[in-house]
């Protein structure tokens, strides 16, 4: 009885882990006041400023976003901001109802590009989250510097084929299971020992919380899924090199 108890209300637990998710969809923000704006994930100081070498760029957006008013679209939209040291700088405002993880898109510019591929990776320029903007820059060469003050100012760019991959429920449950298989590994493997019945529920609950915890870092670029699955690696070699161990010394011995 008191097994089927414990059993219940471990499943009960990773139903309530279920209902109150973190990353859940949530109203779409209005991206248009200088306080959206994100720091671009290279550009991070390591005391969570801006570096001096960026600053320039984010100044002169936040000139730009003061007169902002793009309305709301619920989709991805990219402005124009200005040149800043042989860069061409834009803005993706993110008015989905997701964090956008990467994003591409083909670049028109009247007299400076056609079907410019133009891409931001999250491994540079971190997530966008939903309601929050960032700049793209683009390096121009000298004739490009050249034509786009011939032909600047430019009140709106053309953006075509634009393809996102979103941080959504189910990429934060994918890697939820993966995180949460690997840890049981690790632990069976390295720490486990016998145990009553209500400490062993207990430590699987903790460890399916702290997985829990783990994967909210895993969705913010940190590679927890990828230690998990090198820790495993480790300790079954190390597990079987001392079982190969044991059984030679139990055939020297007899």
């Amino acid at each position: 009885m008191n097994k089927k108890i414990y059993m219940y209300g471990l499943i009960s637990f990773l139903a309530l882990i279920f209902i109150f998710n973190p990353v859940a969809e949530h109203s779409v923000v209005k991206a248009n006041e200088i306080n959206n704006l994100q720091i671009l994930k290279n550009d991070r100081a390591q005391d969570g400023g801006i570096q001096e070498d960026s600053q320039p760029i984010y100044d002169r957006t936040e000139e730009f976003l003061a007169g902002y008013t793009k309305p709301d679209s619920e989709k991805l939209e990219v402005e124009l901001v200005d040149v800043i040291d042989e860069k061409l700088i834009l803005i993706a405002v993110n008015q989905t109802n997701k964090p956008i993880k990467d994003l591409s898109f083909d670049l028109s510019i009247e007299g400076l590009f056609e079907d410019k591929q133009v891409e931001s990776k999250q491994n540079a320029s971190g997530t966008l989250e939903s309601g929050k903007i960032y700049p793209i820059k683009i390096d121009l060469s000298a004739e490009e510097l050249e034509k786009f003050e011939q032909n600047a100012p430019y009140e709106s760019v053309e953006i075509k084929n634009v393809k996102i991959e979103n941080v959504s429920k189910s990429n934060f449950w994918i890697f939820y299971v993966l995180n949460l298989i690997f840890s049981i590994i690790a632990y069976k493997l390295g720490f486990a020992r016998e145990l009553p019945l209500k400490k062993e529920i207990l430590v699987y609950i903790m460890l399916a919380l702290g997985v829990f915890i783990l994967t909210i870092f895993t969705l913010l670029s940190l590679p927890i899924t990828e230690s998990l699955v090198i820790i495993s690696l480790v300790l079954a070699i190390y597990r079987y090199r001392l079982h190969l161990t044991r059984k030679k010394k139990e055939k020297e011995a007899s």
